[in-house]
């Protein structure tokens, strides 16, 4: 799920960068509760 984010976020990032903040924000939500104890 994490991966597919990143990939979406990264392919944003070219043609809408609103967009790609938005993806890049969740992924980080994302791996943010992977990572919590």
């Amino acid at each position: 799920m994490e991966t597919q984010l990143l990939l979406i976020a990264v392919n944003g990032k070219s043609h809408d960068i609103r967009i790609h903040k938005t993806y890049e924000a969740t992924f980080i939500n994302q791996l943010t509760n992977f990572l919590k104890p």
